[in-house]
């Protein structure tokens, strides 16, 4: 099932989507680019997002960062990685291009 309006396509049955502060949905994307550990690769998509303990989807602040994300994307050698890391280790940059170039 994709839900096309958040780029995101569940991964799991819909009794186990939340397990405790842990969201394991697909999040598309593949139109940034990460840094990680010095290295800038291709990200394909979020793969699991880790929330501070005791997280209450509820009862929330507006803006809460996660402690912990694990992403998919390729690497220079044009391989398929998992990277599971601290929130913070992970920088998104939008892939931007020239007006009129193509992707």
């Amino acid at each position: 099932e994709i839900d096309h309006q958040h780029h995101t396509i569940s991964n799991q049955r819909q009794k186990d989507k939340h397990y405790g502060n842990v969201h394991n949905r697909l999040f598309d994307v593949s139109r940034f680019r990460i840094i990680h550990g010095g290295q800038v690769l291709n990200a394909l998509c979020i793969m699991e997002v880790m929330m501070p303990e005791n997280f209450d989807y509820r009862n929330r602040e507006t803006i809460v960062k996660p402690k912990f994300l694990e992403v998919l994307a390729i690497n220079t050698d044009g391989e398929v990685v998992s990277i599971y890391d601290e929130a913070w280790t992970f920088q998104f940059v939008p892939i931007v291009q020239a007006p009129g170039q193509q992707a």
